[in-house]
């Protein structure tokens, strides 16, 4: 399981979104392994989704969302599958 923390137009503006939330919110994601998966929302446009994991269960997933619902940072619980979110 992993978290859903947003999304970008590109992988260099996800980069940066994994930067900013690690220098504002760093003790809460330390540890995670950040991933992208790529949609095609909407029809003939590609949106990045930022996926962080792993978690053992969707609920130790939703604890660490509902942390985040208090700081007012988009999350939800999603399955830990993606490519590897490289710094370069």
């Amino acid at each position: 399981f992993a978290v859903d923390l947003g999304g970008a137009a590109s992988i260099e503006a996800l980069r940066a979104h994994w930067s900013g939330l690690n220098a504002n919110y760093g003790p809460l994601i330390a540890g995670l392994d950040p991933l992208v998966v790529q949609h095609g929302k909407p029809p003939g446009s590609v949106v990045y989704r930022l996926i962080a994991g792993p978690f053992a269960t969707a609920e130790e997933a939703a604890r660490l969302c509902s942390r985040f619902a208090v700081l007012r940072t988009g999350c939800h619980p999603t399955k830990f599958v993606g490519a590897r979110l490289t710094a370069r």
